[in-house]
């Protein structure tokens, strides 16, 4: 800054008597200004390199159709040293009495942080003598030399009154974007027990920096998983929790995020380059009707447009967008909260005021299509109407930068509902109703109260049939094995009923040897396989759910032979060997014969 400016400045201060003639004087940090008296106030906390926009007006300032005045600027750092200031001066002709400035800067990157003081100076420097005398001798330049211009003369700011104001602001090393958490929602509002689910939910950054950050899932107060969120500026994100398999009953489910500079969101935000609309929807009772009163431009915001961004507006289009998606649940709500406090029944007549900005007619009749398909509203249309065309109109959309609500009060208070749609940021008027906040509003039909969930999982009827198991080809290795020997089981398993987890058991000789619960969905089939190793000889019957099959074990005789009994045998002797190998073989087959008899049984 120029020493010199800030040294007039500082003596200027104090040598001048603060008597000035200036009515009123207004200085806010602001991100976005318009016009006098609009702007978008922000809090005053900064990070390096954030440009900060301070927003001073002035009232009263015009004397003799003309004004001139100096703002001045002087910043202090937090151990009182001044470090920046600017001087801005604004004149004009005519009858205006009101007059801003903005002054624009950047922190930079070798301040300390802390809290810092702006004394910002609002000098009426008019020389109202010499601008009197300018406009008194205005005719004869006019006519004698044709001159039509009027010179706005200055006084110095030693000689003048002026207003001081004090205010201030912070630097941190880094201030975190705003982001809005909203829409959240289960994918299936009713699951079977053990099936997976998905929770929904929209981030939306509107901040000027990318937002990075962590959500945790909580499910009954547990943490289960999380998630990294990254997100552009100005951009919006859908991000997906899977909700794992949960047991029949009431379960809270709750996303929790690792960042300071997040909203929960139950109005929900509409992004307008470069303004986000996120003020609350105000109801007001008339007699036996509705004013409803949105200053968040769901109806023209949805298509992307407002007093911002002029042009024929464009409905958008795709799977998701986040101002249409937004606009339609959000005046979903608001139908349905309305239409039941006045008794509605059936279709729900809507028009659109004649009043009503003109491209508010395009974009309302495709949200209302919108609305229907979403939500199945019983929704007609009946196009623009006037005062004297409201007889068999239910719900009037009114969609105007400052609407005049005067004509359309007998209507309301005959039971009719008015939604006042504002067009723009800034509502100037205002009306004498009693307008109030409605918590059920956000609960009607879409719930918009935070993140937090409680849900129910349970059966839905047409699953609600227990698992029912076929079993089919029962399956053995071998049917004679040697003892210590493996034997592979194996089955097939059919689910004919619901779903759910069912013990599965195998016996051999009456005794449980396999015991597993296998979880099922309708219709699935699962192939089982095991295996049993026999201990001892003898027959073994395997059962599965009613169905059997017997296999052999036979035991390995190992004899101790000397030298002299392997000597050839003599012919009496392996003659009765032979005999008696017959009759045991005979006796076995018998044996065979008769188990299957038994088991035919």
């Amino acid at each position: 800054m120029n020493v010199r400016i800030l040294l007039s400045i500082l003596i200027a201060c104090f040598l001048s008597f603060p008597a000035s003639a200036i009515s009123e004087v207004n200085v806010k940090f602001v991100s976005y200004v318009k016009d006098f008296g609009l702007y978008v106030e922000e809090k005053p906390l900064y990070g390096k390199n954030d440009e900060v926009k301070v927003y001073v007006d002035a009232k009263g300032v015009n004397h003799f159709r003309a004004y001139s005045v100096d703002f001045a600027f002087v910043i202090y750092d937090p151990e009182g040293y001044p470090v920046l200031g600017a001087l801005e001066h604004k004149e004009g002709t005519g009858w205006e009495d009101e007059v801003y400035a903005v002054y624009t800067f950047k922190i930079p990157e070798n301040w300390i942080n802390g809290k810092y003081k702006l004394d910002v100076y609002v000098f009426d420097v008019l020389n109202t003598t010499a601008t009197y005398q300018e406009y008194k001798s205005f005719v004869d330049r006019l006519i004698e030399k044709g001159e039509a211009s009027i010179s706005v003369k200055e006084k110095s700011r030693k000689d003048v009154d002026y207003v001081k104001k004090t205010v201030y602001f912070t630097v941190v090393d880094y201030v975190p974007p705003k982001v809005y958490l909203f829409d959240s929602h289960l994918k299936a509002k009713e699951l079977p027990p053990g099936m997976n689910n998905s929770l929904i939910f929209t981030a939306f950054n509107s901040g000027e920096k990318p937002a990075k950050f962590y959500v945790w899932l909580y499910i009954d107060g547990k943490k289960v998983s999380k998630k990294k969120v990254e997100i552009g500026a100005k951009k919006y994100l859908r991000v997906e929790f899977e909700i794992p398999q949960l047991e029949v009953g009431k379960h809270r489910i709750e996303v929790v995020p690792e960042w300071n500079n997040v909203v929960y969101a139950k109005g929900l935000p509409i992004y307008v380059p470069p303004i986000v609309f996120d003020k609350p929807v105000l109801i007001s009772e008339i007699g036996k009707g509705f004013i409803v009163l949105s200053k968040n431009n769901y109806v023209l915001g949805s298509g992307g447009v407002s007093n911002e961004k002029q042009g024929n507006p464009s409905f958008p289009t795709g799977e998701y967008d986040m101002n249409r998606d937004n606009a339609a649940k959000m005046i979903t709500n608001i139908l349905a909260y309305t239409w039941q406090k006045v008794n509605g029944k059936g279709d729900i007549d809507v028009a659109l005021y004649i009043k009503s900005d003109d491209r508010a007619e395009k974009v309302l009749p495709e949200l209302l299509e919108y609305i229907s398909k979403i939500s199945g509203a019983p929704i007609k249309y009946k196009g623009v109407v006037s005062k004297d065309e409201l007889e068999d109109v239910d719900v009037l959309f009114y969609v105007s930068p400052h609407p005049d609500l005067s004509d359309l009060e007998e209507f309301v208070k005959k039971g009719g509902i008015l939604i006042v749609d504002v067009s723009t940021y800034w509502l100037q008027i205002s009306y004498p109703y009693d307008f109030r906040e409605v918590e059920d509003l956000y609960r009607s039909f879409f719930d918009f109260s935070s993140l937090n969930k409680t849900v129910f999982i349970k059966l839905v009827t047409e699953l609600k049939l227990p698992p029912e198991l076929k079993y089919e080809n029962l399956t053995l290795s071998d049917f004679l094995v040697n003892v210590g020997e493996e034997v592979k089981i194996s089955f097939d398993v059919k689910n004919v009923g619901g779903p759910g987890k069912v013990p599965i058991s195998v016996f051999v000789n009456d005794e449980e040897v396999y015991n597993e619960t296998v979880e099922f969905f309708p219709n699935e089939q699962k192939h089982i396989e095991l295996t049993y190793v026999p201990q001892k000889e003898g027959a073994y019957k395997v059962t599965v759910d009613g169905i059997s099959k017997v296999f052999f074990a036979k035991e390995i005789k190992k004899e101790n032979v000397t030298a002299k009994e392997k000597a050839t045998p003599k012919p009496e002797m392996k003659r009765r060997e032979n005999a008696a190998l017959v009759v045991a073989l005979v006796g076995i087959l018998a044996v065979l014969i008769a188990i299957r008899l038994y088991l035919r049984k």
